[in-house]
């Protein structure tokens, strides 16, 4: 059988040494980290498996395992203020702090139902999410909590508001996807149309009133799945990316997004999702949480304890993030199954080492290039998106491809 390539239309100068720059944390824990919410640029909370709550107030550079009153996994966290936050997890469990940690109190949620997401729009007013359509809402800072849930038989995932008033859950199985919005603070709930089906919605996040983001997946954990609208969810259009299953988005402003996903894939766009590149995070691990609190500065984390940190926005210091360049183009022959690359007049001639490397980071096919036209044997290389890396001493030039 034939296989084509498709040429990314992303080709970036990432200069020396590395894709991106994301360092490990060490979190002092090797259970799985669900979620993550910052209140400050160095002050901030991880939530795991077993009911194990971390904290930092040193940026990520050391966590402190806090007093918990629960053993339940804990999958979701939501700071309105930097003393007050929330907690939900599994069997319904909801837990509340009200000085920045040190001491949790759980509260009666009044279902035994799994809670995976909350989102507090003010300390007393707030929304959580979980199995079989459940919608919890509290207006006394979780002392109680009014049942709004819909008829649903598989999970909300996702919750997320605007303002006071204008939220989004979203959830869903392989068979059919759900979105669902409210105006009136989490009492009632619409469900819009979520485009294509199939997929399962993980997230969602809106830099603003009229723009948000869904990410998930479809298929056997292979498929990632980005959703986008700019009419407050009236409608979505679909991206599908060369990656697996996408848990998590984040966007510190209007431009500026990150998703993260299965073994280790971080993917970023700066232009609003018109296009997204993969950064190289140096990992295996499944990636559900991300929390950024500014374009630059920003934090990942999931399987295994593993977190993430990054201070440029994952590109090398130095490099400006945004000079893309088309000094690249790509022919396939489909007879030998080679690759051609030539360089033109804007990459000056690299001398050096051309590489291929899978999506999560590891090389795959590397050899000294000897002149400005390069051929490459890709038989050996199953489906999937490539990252085509050509580097000397002075300067990376990377592109991206799509074995089909």
């Amino acid at each position: 059988m034939k296989k084509t390539l498709i040429l990314s239309i992303v080709l970036i100068l990432i200069g020396l040494g590395s894709f991106a720059q994301w360092v490990p944390l060490s979190s002092g824990t090797s259970n799985n980290i669900s979620a993550l919410a910052f209140t400050s640029a160095t002050a901030g909370y991880a939530v795991c498996d077993a009911g194990i709550i971390l904290k930092t107030t040193n940026g990520g550079q050391s966590w402190t395992q806090l007093p918990s009153v629960t053993s339940s996994n804990l999958w979701s966290v939501s700071f309105p203020t930097a003393d007050t936050g929330y907690v939900v997890g599994e069997n319904g469990t909801v837990l509340k702090t009200t000085n920045a940690g040190a001491q949790w109190v759980a509260l009666p949620s009044g279902t035994t139902q799994w809670l995976d997401a909350v989102f507090f729009t003010s300390t007393e007013s707030g929304c959580a999410v979980g199995q079989n359509g459940t919608i919890l809402k509290t207006i006394n800072g979780g002392i109680s909590w009014t049942d709004h849930s819909v008829s649903l038989s598989y999970p909300l995932r996702s919750v997320f508001f605007t303002d006071a008033s204008t939220g989004y859950a979203v959830g869903g199985t392989l068979i059919v996807s759900v979105v669902l919005k409210t105006i009136d603070g989490g009492i009632n709930w619409t469900i819009l149309p979520a485009g294509p089906q199939n997929k399962i919605l993980t997230s969602v996040f809106f830099p603003n009133a009229n723009t948000g983001y869904i990410v998930g997946g479809k298929g056997n954990h292979n498929i990632g799945t980005i959703l986008k609208t700019t009419d407050a969810g009236s409608s979505w259009t679909e991206q599908t990316i060369g990656t697996s299953w996408l848990w998590s988005v984040s966007f510190p402003d209007n431009n500026t997004g990150y998703a993260v996903g299965e073994a280790g894939s971080i993917w970023k766009t700066y232009d609003a999702g018109a296009t997204w590149a993969a950064q190289f995070s140096e990992t295996l691990d499944a990636l559900y949480a991300s929390f950024f609190t500014n374009a630059y500065l920003g934090y990942v984390a999931g399987a295994n304890g593993t977190i993430l940190k990054t201070t440029n926005g994952g590109i090398q210091v130095g490099i400006d993030e945004k000079q893309n360049i088309f000094g690249l183009s790509f022919h396939f022959d489909p007879a030998n199954e080679k690759i051609t690359i030539r360089q033109s007049e804007s990459v000056r001639n690299i001398i050096g080492t051309v590489a291929i490397f899978g999506m999560t980071g590891q090389i795959l096919i590397k050899q000294p290039i000897v002149s400005s036209v390069l051929k490459l044997n890709v038989s050996g290389l199953a489906a999937g998106v490539y990252i085509v890396r050509l580097s000397n001493n002075e300067k990376v030039v990377s592109g991206r491809f799509i074995k089909d």
